[in-house]
C-alpha cells in the first residue's frame, strides 16, 4: 500500500527523462504508459518506500527493546493468562479447642446373669489313680561315654613366713582322648622345740595323690597315695619325734547303664614309728565295696568289707556291712527306706553286730522343706588315719571301726533369695565309739565305748550376686556312755564359719572352727579349755600366669586340741603361684 500526501505534487518530468525523443504533450494529465514500455517511478518515492520497508522489517525486533527501555528493571508485569500460581509466606492455622462433654446415664444398666442351680459347675477333688495306669517301659539307653573334657591345668605354689613356716603346692591335671590324669602334692612345715614341757609341736608333712580314669563305658579309675609326716612330741621325754607313713592304692569301675554299679578295691600299708628307728606299730589293710542300683535306681544294694592285720603282734580285725533300700517319690516328695547290717570281729579286740534303718526323706512344705535322714555306717579307719586324728596316741593302738547304726538328723530348710537356713536335731547311737584318755606318760590311750548323743544345730548360708559367700553353723551335743559317764574330748559346743569374697583379680577367704570346753575323763577330771583355728587365704593375680598369695594360720594364737601339745602361734606366709 502506498500513501500520498495531499499537500505536495509531483514535480514535472524533465524532457531528458522521456523516451522516444517525442515532444511532450501539453495535456495536464499524463498518458498512461504503453504496454511494452518500462514503468518509471520517481527517485524520491523509491527512497521513501525503501526507508518505510526497512522500518517495517526492523519493527518486530525493535519493539521489545523499546518496551524494555521504557519499563523499569524492578517492575514485572503479570501474565494475563497464568497457568501456575505460587504463594509465598508463613501460614499459621489456629483452631479452637473443642472438648466433648462426657455422656453418662444414657446406656442400659449392666446385665446380671443368673445361673440356674442345675447348671452350676461341680467342684470335686482331682485325684486320679495313677497306679492304675499301665506300665510303660522304655528301653534302657546305652551307657554314655564321658565327654566332659576339663582343660589341662598346672599349678605350682610356695611360700614362707613367720616362725620359718613354709608350704608348697603342686597340681597337674591332663585330659586326653581316652581319659584324664591328675597329680596333687602338698607340703606344710613349721619348726618346733626340742623335748620339754614348754615347747611347741613342729612338723614336716608331705602328701601326694595321683591317679586317672577312663572315658569309655564301664569307666575304670586307678589312684594311689603316699603320706610322710614327721612331728615332735615335746610333752614327753621318751618319744621326742615321730613319723607317720602311709602308702596305698585303689582300683574301681563304674557304670551307668540299665544297672548302675560302682565297685572298688583298696589296699593300704601304714607305719607309726619313732625317728630313732625303733618301730612302734604297723598295719596292712585291705577293703572292698560295691554298690548297685536296679529299676532306674529305685532298688539299691550295697556291701562293704575289709580286714586289718597289725604287723606288730596285734589282733586281726575283720569288718563288713550289707544293706538294701527302696527309693520312692511322688508329688515332689522322696523317700528312701531300707536297712543295713553292721559288724566287726577282732581277735581279742571284741566284736559288735547291729542293724540300722536307712531313711532319707525330703518333704516340700509351704515355704520350706522338711528332711529326715539316718545313715547307718561303719566308720573304718587305718592306723595312719588314727594317728592323723590324734598324733599323740599311745604305741600299739587297737584299731577297730566305729559302729553307728543310728546317725540321724531331722529338721527344716528355708530359702529366701540369697539366704538359706537350716535347723535340725541330732541323734546318734554307737555300740562302739572311739575315745581318747590321757595316760601317765602324757600320751593318749585309745578306748572304745558305747555312747548315745542328742543335740541340735543350725546352719546359715548367704550368697551375693557377685559370688561372695558367707556361711556359719553351730551345734550343741549332749553325749553320754552307756554307764551315764561323759565321753572324753567330745565337745558339747562346736561352731564353724567361713567367708569367700572374689574380686576381679583374686579372692580372699576366711575360715574358722572352734570347740568349747571338753571333759578329759569319763568320771571327774578337769575340762580341757576351748580351742579354735582361724585361717586366712588370699590371692592377687599380678600378671598372668603369676599370682601373689598370702596365708595366715592360727590367727587366734596357739591351737591346743590335745592338752600338753600346743601348736605354734599364728604364722603369716607370703608366697608366689604359677598357674596355667
Amino acid at each position: 500500500m502506498r500513501a500520498f500526501s495531499p499537500a505536495r505534487t509531483l514535480p514535472p518530468t524533465p524532457p531528458s527523462a522521456q523516451t522516444g525523443g517525442a515532444a511532450p504533450s501539453q495535456s495536464a494529465v499524463p498518458a498512461p504508459p504503453a504496454a511494452d514500455a518500462t514503468s518509471r517511478v520517481p527517485t524520491g518515492a523509491l527512497l521513501r518506500a525503501g526507508r518505510l520497508g526497512a522500518a517495517l522489517l526492523l519493527l518486530p525486533f525493535l519493539l521489545p527493546a523499546l518496551a524494555a527501555a521504557q519499563t523499569p528493571d524492578d517492575e514485572r508485569l503479570p501474565s494475563l493468562t497464568p497457568r501456575v500460581f505460587e504463594s509465598r509466606g508463613t501460614v499459621r492455622v489456629s483452631l479452637p479447642d473443642i472438648e466433648r462433654q462426657p455422656l453418662s446415664g444414657f446406656g442400659p444398666p449392666p446385665r446380671t446373669y443368673v445361673v440356674p442351680a442345675e447348671r452350676e459347675p461341680a467342684t470335686r477333688p482331682f485325684a486320679p489313680d495313677l497306679d492304675a495306669l499301665p506300665v510303660y517301659v522304655l528301653d534302657a539307653p546305652p551307657e554314655p561315654a564321658l565327654s566332659a573334657r576339663e582343660p589341662n591345668t598346672f599349678r605350682v605354689e610356695g611360700g614362707v613366713g613367720s616362725h620359718v613356716a613354709r608350704y608348697g603346692r603342686a597340681d597337674l591335671a591332663a585330659t586326653g582322648a581316652a581319659g584324664a590324669f591328675f597329680v596333687d602334692a602338698d607340703y606344710d612345715g613349721i619348726p618346733g622345740g626340742d623335748v620339754g614341757f614348754d615347747q611347741r609341736v613342729g612338723e614336716d608333712a608331705f602328701a601326694v595323690r595321683a591317679g586317672g580314669h577312663s572315658f569309655a563305658p564301664g569307666r575304670v579309675r586307678i589312684e594311689g597315695h603316699a603320706v610322710l609326716d614327721r612331728y615332735s612330741t615335746p610333752a614327753t621325754a621318751e618319744f621326742g619325734r615321730r613319723s607317720r607313713r602311709s602308702l596305698g592304692a585303689e582300683v574301681g569301675v563304674e557304670g551307668f547303664g540299665a544297672v548302675r554299679y560302682d565297685a572298688e578295691v583298696r589296699f593300704e600299708q601304714s607305719r607309726l614309728a619313732r625317728t630313732d628307728g625303733d618301730e612302734e606299730a604297723t598295719e596292712g589293710r585291705f577293703e572292698a565295696l560295691a554298690r548297685a542300683g536296679f529299676l532306674d535306681d529305685r532298688v539299691r544294694l550295697d556291701a562293704a568289707g575289709g580286714t586289718a592285720s597289725p604287723g606288730s603282734g596285734g589282733a586281726d580285725v575283720q569288718y563288713g556291712s550289707a544293706g538294701a533300700a527302696v527309693a520312692l517319690g511322688r508329688g515332689g516328695a522322696s523317700l528312701v527306706v531300707g536297712a543295713r547290717v553292721l559288724g566287726y570281729d577282732g581277735d581279742g579286740g571284741g566284736n559288735s553286730v547291729s542293724v540300722g534303718p536307712i531313711i532319707d526323706l525330703t518333704l516340700p512344705l509351704r515355704g520350706m522343706t522338711a528332711f529326715a535322714t539316718n545313715t547307718p555306717r561303719l566308720a573304718a579307719r587305718s592306723l595312719s588315719d588314727l594317728a592323723a586324728l590324734n598324733p599323740f596316741v599311745a604305741p600299739d593302738p587297737l584299731v577297730v571301726p566305729d559302729v553307728l547304726p543310728v546317725d540321724a538328723r531331722a529338721g527344716v530348710e528355708v530359702g529366701r533369695g540369697p539366704f538359706r537356713a537350716r535347723a535340725f536335731g541330732i541323734g546318734l547311737y554307737a555300740p562302739t565309739l572311739l575315745v581318747f584318755e590321757r595316760g601317765g606318760d602324757a600320751l593318749y590311750a585309745e578306748d572304745y565305748v558305747e555312747a548315745t548323743v542328742y543335740g541340735a544345730g543350725a546352719d546359715l548360708v548367704a550368697t551375693a550376686p557377685g559370688g561372695a559367700e558367707a556361711s556359719a553353723g553351730v551345734e550343741y551335743r549332749y553325749a553320754r556312755t552307756d554307764d551315764g559317764d561323759s565321753v572324753p574330748f567330745y565337745a558339747p559346743f562346736v561352731g564353724r564359719a567361713g567367708v569367700q569374697v572374689p574380686f576381679p583379680r583374686g579372692r580372699v577367704g576366711l575360715a574358722a572352727y572352734g570347740e568349747g570346753p571338753r571333759p578329759t575323763q569319763r568320771i571327774g577330771g578337769d575340762d580341757a579349755s576351748a580351742w579354735g583355728l582361724v585361717s586366712l587365704d588370699a590371692r592377687y593375680d599380678v600378671y598372668d600366669p603369676f599370682s601373689v598369695t598370702l596365708r595366715a594360720e592360727r590367727l587366734v594364737g596357739e591351737a591346743e586340741r590335745w592338752p600338753g601339745f600346743p601348736r605354734p602361734p599364728f604364722a603369716v606366709m607370703l608366697g608366689l603361684r604359677l598357674a596355667r
